[in-house]
Protein backbone atom coordinates (compact mmCIF):
# COMPACT_ATOMS: atom_id res chain seq x y z
CA UNK A 1 0.00 0.00 0.00
CA UNK A 2 2.86 2.55 0.74
CA UNK A 3 4.64 1.78 -2.82
CA UNK A 4 0.86 2.14 -4.55
CA UNK A 5 0.49 5.41 -2.31
CA UNK A 6 3.84 6.85 -2.95
CA UNK A 7 3.18 6.11 -6.75
CA UNK A 8 0.21 8.12 -6.64
CA UNK A 9 1.94 10.75 -5.21
CA UNK A 10 4.67 10.96 -7.80
CA UNK A 11 1.68 10.83 -10.55
CA UNK A 12 0.15 13.85 -9.03
CA UNK A 13 3.54 15.79 -8.61
CA UNK A 14 4.37 14.91 -12.59
CA UNK A 15 0.97 16.39 -13.29
CA UNK A 16 1.49 19.03 -11.46
CA UNK A 17 5.19 20.09 -12.70
CA UNK A 18 3.22 20.01 -16.27
CA UNK A 19 0.76 23.28 -14.85
CA UNK A 20 4.15 25.19 -14.20
CA UNK A 21 5.49 27.45 -16.73
CA UNK A 22 9.12 28.42 -16.23
CA UNK A 23 8.19 32.41 -16.72
CA UNK A 24 5.95 32.71 -14.28
CA UNK A 25 4.21 35.74 -13.85
CA UNK A 26 6.00 37.01 -16.85
CA UNK A 27 3.70 35.04 -19.24
CA UNK A 28 1.31 37.62 -18.59
CA UNK A 29 0.89 41.27 -19.32
CA UNK A 30 -1.31 43.77 -17.99
CA UNK A 31 -4.03 45.03 -20.49
CA UNK A 32 -3.56 48.64 -19.92
CA UNK A 33 0.11 48.15 -20.42
CA UNK A 34 0.16 45.82 -23.26
CA UNK A 35 2.26 46.16 -26.59
CA UNK A 36 -1.30 45.83 -28.75
CA UNK A 37 -3.31 48.49 -28.88
CA UNK A 38 -6.24 46.39 -29.40
CA UNK A 39 -5.63 44.79 -26.00
CA UNK A 40 -5.12 48.27 -24.59
CA UNK A 41 -8.10 49.63 -25.84
CA UNK A 42 -9.81 46.58 -23.46
CA UNK A 43 -9.91 48.25 -20.99
CA UNK A 44 -11.30 51.66 -21.93
CA UNK A 45 -14.44 52.23 -19.10
CA UNK A 46 -17.13 50.74 -21.01
CA UNK A 47 -19.57 51.17 -18.39
CA UNK A 48 -19.26 55.44 -17.63
CA UNK A 49 -21.24 58.11 -18.63
CA UNK A 50 -18.84 60.59 -19.33
CA UNK A 51 -21.16 63.00 -20.36
CA UNK A 52 -22.72 63.50 -17.16
CA UNK A 53 -19.55 62.82 -14.79
CA UNK A 54 -18.46 66.14 -16.70
CA UNK A 55 -21.57 68.11 -15.82
CA UNK A 56 -20.85 67.37 -12.47
CA UNK A 57 -19.37 69.98 -10.22
CA UNK A 58 -16.33 67.44 -8.39
CA UNK A 59 -15.63 66.88 -5.15
CA UNK A 60 -12.45 67.79 -4.95
CA UNK A 61 -10.36 70.93 -6.29
CA UNK A 62 -7.17 72.03 -5.49
CA UNK A 63 -6.13 72.70 -2.17
CA UNK A 64 -9.39 71.23 -0.73
CA UNK A 65 -8.47 69.99 2.95
CA UNK A 66 -11.36 67.17 3.68
CA UNK A 67 -10.67 65.50 7.12
CA UNK A 68 -10.47 62.03 5.67
CA UNK A 69 -9.43 60.34 1.75
CA UNK A 70 -9.87 57.51 0.82
CA UNK A 71 -8.69 55.82 -2.19
CA UNK A 72 -10.97 53.95 -3.93
CA UNK A 73 -15.26 53.81 -4.20
CA UNK A 74 -15.26 49.99 -3.98
CA UNK A 75 -16.77 47.85 -1.21
CA UNK A 76 -13.75 48.67 1.01
CA UNK A 77 -13.46 52.21 0.32
CA UNK A 78 -17.57 52.35 1.05
CA UNK A 79 -17.56 50.45 4.13
CA UNK A 80 -14.69 52.95 5.66
CA UNK A 81 -16.45 55.98 4.82
CA UNK A 82 -19.74 54.13 6.78
CA UNK A 83 -18.22 53.42 9.30
CA UNK A 84 -16.44 57.15 10.09
CA UNK A 85 -19.94 58.17 9.69
CA UNK A 86 -21.37 55.91 12.29
CA UNK A 87 -18.36 56.67 14.73
CA UNK A 88 -19.98 60.54 14.42
CA UNK A 89 -17.62 62.01 11.76
CA UNK A 90 -20.36 63.73 8.66
CA UNK A 91 -20.20 62.60 5.46
CA UNK A 92 -19.30 66.26 4.29
CA UNK A 93 -15.53 65.55 6.30
CA UNK A 94 -14.86 62.36 3.73
CA UNK A 95 -13.80 62.60 0.42
CA UNK A 96 -13.05 59.31 -2.01
CA UNK A 97 -11.18 58.92 -5.15
CA UNK A 98 -11.86 56.49 -7.51
CA UNK A 99 -10.51 55.77 -10.83
CA UNK A 100 -13.81 54.43 -12.46
CA UNK A 101 -16.85 55.87 -13.73
CA UNK A 102 -18.72 54.98 -10.63
CA UNK A 103 -18.71 52.98 -7.34
CA UNK A 104 -18.30 49.11 -6.56
CA UNK A 105 -14.55 48.50 -7.14
CA UNK A 106 -14.61 44.86 -8.88
CA UNK A 107 -18.41 45.13 -8.85
CA UNK A 108 -18.62 47.72 -11.57
CA UNK A 109 -15.92 46.66 -13.80
CA UNK A 110 -16.82 43.06 -14.04
CA UNK A 111 -20.46 42.17 -15.35
CA UNK A 112 -19.95 39.59 -16.85
CA UNK A 113 -22.89 36.31 -17.23
CA UNK A 114 -23.16 34.35 -13.80
CA UNK A 115 -20.91 36.09 -12.30
CA UNK A 116 -21.80 35.95 -8.17
CA UNK A 117 -19.80 36.34 -4.79
CA UNK A 118 -18.35 33.12 -3.93
CA UNK A 119 -18.76 34.24 -0.13
CA UNK A 120 -21.92 33.86 1.75
CA UNK A 121 -23.66 37.23 1.29
CA UNK A 122 -25.31 37.66 4.65
CA UNK A 123 -21.50 38.08 5.52
CA UNK A 124 -19.58 39.78 2.93
CA UNK A 125 -22.48 42.74 2.62
CA UNK A 126 -21.84 45.46 5.08
CA UNK A 127 -24.49 47.50 7.15
CA UNK A 128 -27.21 45.03 5.87
CA UNK A 129 -29.15 45.75 9.39
CA UNK A 130 -28.82 49.33 9.09
CA UNK A 131 -29.71 49.14 5.09
CA UNK A 132 -32.86 46.92 6.35
CA UNK A 133 -31.88 44.79 3.71
CA UNK A 134 -31.77 40.85 2.89
CA UNK A 135 -29.74 39.58 -0.25
CA UNK A 136 -32.06 37.16 -2.70
CA UNK A 137 -29.29 34.57 -2.48
CA UNK A 138 -26.74 33.12 -0.45
CA UNK A 139 -24.35 33.51 -2.82
CA UNK A 140 -25.76 37.18 -4.28
CA UNK A 141 -25.03 38.07 -7.85
CA UNK A 142 -23.16 40.72 -9.51
CA UNK A 143 -25.76 43.41 -10.30
CA UNK A 144 -27.23 43.04 -6.75
CA UNK A 145 -24.22 43.42 -4.92
CA UNK A 146 -23.56 46.50 -7.56
CA UNK A 147 -26.98 47.90 -6.94
CA UNK A 148 -26.82 47.58 -3.18
CA UNK A 149 -23.77 49.67 -3.03
CA UNK A 150 -25.06 51.92 -4.74
CA UNK A 151 -28.01 52.01 -2.41
CA UNK A 152 -25.53 52.01 0.56
CA UNK A 153 -23.64 54.93 -0.82
CA UNK A 154 -26.97 57.00 -1.56
CA UNK A 155 -28.13 56.44 2.01
CA UNK A 156 -24.92 57.75 3.63
CA UNK A 157 -24.80 60.61 1.65
CA UNK A 158 -21.88 59.80 0.07
CA UNK A 159 -22.63 60.06 -3.61
CA UNK A 160 -21.46 63.41 -4.41
CA UNK A 161 -18.51 63.00 -2.21
CA UNK A 162 -17.01 60.95 -4.56
CA UNK A 163 -14.27 62.14 -7.56
CA UNK A 164 -15.20 59.57 -10.10
CA UNK A 165 -12.20 59.30 -13.05
CA UNK A 166 -9.57 60.12 -10.78
CA UNK A 167 -6.34 58.66 -9.13
CA UNK A 168 -3.74 59.25 -6.38
CA UNK A 169 -0.58 59.31 -7.03
CA UNK A 170 1.58 60.06 -4.39
CA UNK A 171 0.65 60.97 -0.83
CA UNK A 172 3.17 62.49 1.18
CA UNK A 173 3.18 63.54 5.16
CA UNK A 174 3.88 66.83 5.68
CA UNK A 175 5.38 67.22 9.55
CA UNK A 176 4.96 70.69 9.76
CA UNK A 177 1.36 71.54 8.63
CA UNK A 178 0.54 68.19 10.33
CA UNK A 179 -1.26 66.80 7.06
CA UNK A 180 -0.92 64.66 4.02
CA UNK A 181 -0.49 65.92 1.13
CA UNK A 182 -1.90 63.91 -1.89
CA UNK A 183 -1.10 64.65 -5.96
CA UNK A 184 -4.52 63.28 -7.80
CA UNK A 185 -4.64 62.63 -11.72
CA UNK A 186 -8.04 63.08 -12.95
CA UNK A 187 -9.62 62.29 -16.25
CA UNK A 188 -12.37 63.79 -17.93
CA UNK A 189 -13.93 64.51 -21.57
CA UNK A 190 -16.18 62.36 -23.79
CA UNK A 191 -14.04 59.25 -23.77
CA UNK A 192 -12.51 60.39 -20.34
CA UNK A 193 -8.86 60.47 -21.56
CA UNK A 194 -8.36 64.30 -20.80
CA UNK A 195 -6.06 64.75 -18.13
CA UNK A 196 -5.40 66.96 -15.50
CA UNK A 197 -3.84 66.95 -11.72
CA UNK A 198 -4.72 68.55 -8.54
CA UNK A 199 -3.58 68.65 -5.00
CA UNK A 200 -5.37 68.02 -2.06
CA UNK A 201 -4.70 67.67 1.53
CA UNK A 202 -6.25 65.52 4.66
CA UNK A 203 -5.75 64.84 7.97
CA UNK A 204 -6.33 60.99 7.42
CA UNK A 205 -5.53 58.98 4.09
CA UNK A 206 -7.05 55.55 3.52
CA UNK A 207 -5.72 52.94 1.00
CA UNK A 208 -8.59 50.61 -0.10
CA UNK A 209 -7.66 49.74 -3.67
CA UNK A 210 -8.43 46.38 -3.93
CA UNK A 211 -6.22 43.75 -6.34
CA UNK A 212 -8.86 42.55 -8.51
CA UNK A 213 -9.30 45.50 -10.99
CA UNK A 214 -6.06 45.11 -13.24
CA UNK A 215 -7.21 42.61 -16.11
CA UNK A 216 -4.09 40.63 -17.64
CA UNK A 217 -4.36 38.35 -20.15
CA UNK A 218 -1.18 35.98 -21.59
CA UNK A 219 1.52 36.42 -24.05
CA UNK A 220 0.54 34.73 -27.34
CA UNK A 221 2.99 33.93 -30.02
CA UNK A 222 2.91 34.07 -33.75
CA UNK A 223 0.09 36.40 -35.11
CA UNK A 224 -1.71 36.85 -31.22
CA UNK A 225 -4.14 38.96 -30.71
CA UNK A 226 -3.81 41.23 -33.39
CA UNK A 227 -4.12 38.17 -35.91
CA UNK A 228 -7.95 37.27 -34.61
CA UNK A 229 -10.82 38.82 -36.54
CA UNK A 230 -13.69 38.36 -34.59
CA UNK A 231 -14.62 40.03 -31.56
CA UNK A 232 -12.28 40.05 -28.70
CA UNK A 233 -12.64 41.13 -24.91
CA UNK A 234 -11.40 40.60 -21.27
CA UNK A 235 -14.66 39.15 -18.74
CA UNK A 236 -13.82 42.20 -16.47
CA UNK A 237 -15.29 44.44 -19.13
CA UNK A 238 -17.77 41.84 -20.80
CA UNK A 239 -19.19 43.76 -24.32
CA UNK A 240 -22.41 43.41 -24.42
CA UNK A 241 -22.78 45.14 -27.95
CA UNK A 242 -21.27 41.76 -29.15
CA UNK A 243 -22.67 39.41 -27.54
CA UNK A 244 -26.61 40.57 -27.01
CA UNK A 245 -27.59 40.41 -23.13
CA UNK A 246 -27.55 43.38 -20.62
CA UNK A 247 -25.31 43.65 -17.29
CA UNK A 248 -28.64 43.95 -15.46
CA UNK A 249 -29.40 40.42 -15.55
CA UNK A 250 -27.61 37.78 -13.54
CA UNK A 251 -28.26 35.13 -16.65
CA UNK A 252 -28.57 37.55 -19.66
CA UNK A 253 -29.28 35.84 -23.17
CA UNK A 254 -26.56 36.32 -25.06
CA UNK A 255 -28.82 36.03 -28.32
CA UNK A 256 -26.00 37.54 -30.14
CA UNK A 257 -23.91 34.42 -29.85
CA UNK A 258 -26.62 31.82 -31.15
CA UNK A 259 -24.14 31.10 -34.74
CA UNK A 260 -20.83 32.15 -32.66
CA UNK A 261 -18.20 29.67 -31.91
CA UNK A 262 -17.03 31.29 -28.52
CA UNK A 263 -13.52 30.68 -27.40
CA UNK A 264 -12.26 30.93 -23.30
CA UNK A 265 -8.90 31.91 -22.49
CA UNK A 266 -8.32 30.27 -18.81
CA UNK A 267 -9.73 27.37 -16.81
CA UNK A 268 -9.59 29.59 -13.41
CA UNK A 269 -12.50 30.54 -11.26
CA UNK A 270 -14.22 33.29 -13.83
CA UNK A 271 -13.81 30.42 -16.80
CA UNK A 272 -15.95 28.42 -14.31
CA UNK A 273 -18.35 30.49 -13.53
CA UNK A 274 -19.01 32.00 -17.06
CA UNK A 275 -22.67 31.72 -18.25
CA UNK A 276 -22.64 31.28 -22.04
CA UNK A 277 -25.99 31.15 -22.81
CA UNK A 278 -26.67 32.27 -26.47
CA UNK A 279 -30.48 30.82 -26.33
CA UNK A 280 -32.26 28.29 -24.21
CA UNK A 281 -32.63 25.58 -27.92
CA UNK A 282 -28.93 26.62 -28.92
CA UNK A 283 -25.54 26.38 -27.66
CA UNK A 284 -22.73 28.17 -29.15
CA UNK A 285 -19.68 27.74 -26.47
CA UNK A 286 -17.32 25.68 -27.63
Amino acid sequence: MAAEFAQVQQKYAQEAQKRVKAEGLSQFQALHNADSERLRHLVDDIWADHAALDAQAPPLKAGDSPKFLIAGAGLSGITSAVRLIQQGFTADQIRLVETAGGIGGTWYWNRYPGLHCDVESYIYLPVLEEMGFMPSHKYAAGVEIRHYLEDVVKKYDLADKILFRAQIDKVEWDDEARHYKADVTTYRGPKGDEKGSLSVNAEFVFMTAGLLTTPQVPKIGGVGFEGFKGDIFHTSLWDYNATGGSSEDAFPELSKLADKRVGIIGTGATAIQLRIRPRPETDGSR
